[in-house]
């Protein structure tokens, strides 16, 4: 199952979102932010693509994936940052 737009909190309250989510058999796969032209990662991004910072699932897309209160982190789960050059289209 692919979730879209999932956030997600650091222990200090701050939040994230994800464009996507793939759950599997009840466990998170794969967590994937896909960027357009020159778009960099936020910084609560590079805190968890980067440096490896946990995060744990909130909200109510990321219930109805069934992930809610997951706790991951960047080596516990495989992570994808695309790139989409919209000038090359």
């Amino acid at each position: 199952t692919v979730g879209e737009q999932i956030t997600a909190r650091f222990s200090d309250g701050s939040k994230v979102v994800f464009d996507h989510v793939v759950v599997k058999n009840g466990k998170v796969v794969l967590v994937n932010e896909t960027k357009y032209g020159h778009a960099k990662l936020s910084a609560q991004q590079i805190r968890f693509f980067e440096k490896n910072q946990s995060v744990t699932f909130v909200g109510n897309n990321a219930e109805r994936l069934g992930i809610k209160g997951t706790k991951i982190n960047a080596s516990s789960t495989k992570t994808k940052v695309s790139h989409v050059n919209v000038e090359e289209l």
